[in-house]
């Protein structure tokens, strides 16, 4: 069951720098603040999820709930608070209907109950939309009209027949939106379809530490990392989410998605050393990566698509000039490298050390199973190592594959 709340003010509050009160109308706040401790205030801005915020306490709250004065403190915060926004308690969604014919009418904002499941909403008259009403749930539950004919406050049964608008995912999220009236299935998939292959490649890589696999992805594997997609009524825009598997729960689904808005930032700003230096940091499948990158900007320049995300709210157009920074990023530097310096990091589930060599270069490898023995000992500790990358040269942060690893006789046992 899920809470939130529709915003009347937001004001600085002295108890701390960054610290704010906001006033809204809260559906039942008291029962979830009592029950757990440093929980996450999630922040929708015009329809699309922006940041979140952690939820300090309660400043007034009433049994019946109306109003209530919350103190917020940034936590990922890409947007302030204002009048009109929309909070959610935890990673929930949120629903919106409207209506003009409503009977009784309300004249107030009000906390709501919906549907036999009893559902936490916020019903509010709008100028608008005439009766505006908002359901908290979570994003794999379906509302149906049937639970739309159940909307009740403490005291007031609400008789209407509620039109659909759009749903919100409280996640990070990726914006597209398509120019032109008439959007044709084949555009939409032609979109689609590279950002989901970069999707489920690179969260195999970042949230499971998998190498890429050549070949046909198996049902079970695109299942686990499956990226959600809303698209809002009455536009040309849909919005692309990390997995809500029950699978992923515990995994930062949201990484690979961050990325490629990142990636297609850098393209297109025409930072193309940048781009190469991002896809270096955070995948081994550097070449393969930047093919699939082409092709979403292909696929956007061809759909004149604009595009937006959580922590980069400005829309951008994809064309020419981050078709060009790409291609400059694709030269390859395939090499074997031989260096020595100071293991000091390693993961044995994911298969992959930190090297700290004397060239004060650091290097993130990955290595096979033959390798693991090998890979373990005390830490840090003098090593020499021979791996085959295809970071450029004159980075000093880099990713490659182990090939071999020796230990050297230690001097100095600190180093």
């Amino acid at each position: 069951m899920f809470n939130g709340g529709l915003v009347n003010e937001a004001i600085k509050h002295p108890r701390g720098k960054g610290v704010i009160a906001v006033r809204a109308v809260w559906t039942n706040l008291a029962i979830d603040v009592n029950n757990k401790s440093h929980l996450l205030i999630h922040h929708i801005k015009n329809d699309m999820f922006v940041g979140t915020w952690c939820l300090l306490g309660l400043e007034s709250h009433s049994m019946i709930p109306r109003e209530t004065i919350v103190l917020l403190k940034p936590n990922e915060v890409t947007e302030e608070i204002s009048q009109g926004d929309i909070l959610i308690l935890g990673r929930g969604a949120v629903s919106k209907y409207a209506t003009n014919l409503i009977e009784p009418k309300p004249e107030l904002t009000q906390a709501v109950e919906i549907g036999r499941d009893k559902l936490r909403g916020v019903l509010s008259p709008s100028a608008l939309l005439g009766t505006e009403l908002l359901a908290f749930h979570d994003p794999s539950d379906e509302i149906t009209a049937r639970d739309l004919e159940f909307v009740w406050s403490c005291d007031q049964h609400y008789k209407s027949e509620f039109a659909y608008i759009g749903t919100t995912i409280a996640r990070y999220t990726l914006e597209f939106k398509l120019s032109g009236k008439a959007v044709t299935a084949r555009s939409i998939i032609d979109v689609l379809s590279p950002i989901r292959s970069f999707v489920l490649d690179a969260s195999e890589e970042m949230c499971l530490g998998l190498p890429r696999k050549k070949g046909r992805r198996g049902e079970d594997e695109s299942e686990l990392f499956e990226p959600v997609v809303t698209a809002k009524a009455a536009s040309v825009r849909f919005r692309v989410h990390p997995s809500s598997s029950s699978r992923t729960k515990s995994l930062e689904t949201s990484r690979p998605l961050k990325l490629l808005s990142e990636l297609l930032r850098k393209a297109n700003s025409g930072d193309s050393a940048g781009l190469r230096m991002e896809l270096e940091s955070n995948l081994k499948s550097v070449d393969e990566s930047l093919k699939q990158i082409e092709a979403i900007v292909k696929s956007a320049r061809r759909q004149r698509l604009e595009f937006s995300a959580t922590d980069a709210r400005i829309p951008i157009s994809l064309g020419n000039k981050a078709l060009s920074t790409i291609k400059s990023a694709e030269t390859i530097y395939q090499r074997i490298e031989k260096a020595r310096g100071a293991i000091y990091a390693v993961d044995l589930h994911r298969r992959w050390c930190r090297v700290s060599t004397d060239d004060k270069k650091d290097w993130r490898l990955g290595f096979f199973d033959d390798l693991e023995e090998d890979v373990r000992g005390n830490y840090p500790r003098r090593v020499e190592i021979e791996f085959e990358t295809q970071t450029r040269p004159d980075l000093l942060l880099g990713r490659g594959r182990l090939l071999s690893i020796r230990d050297l006789e230690n001097p100095n046992p600190l180093i």
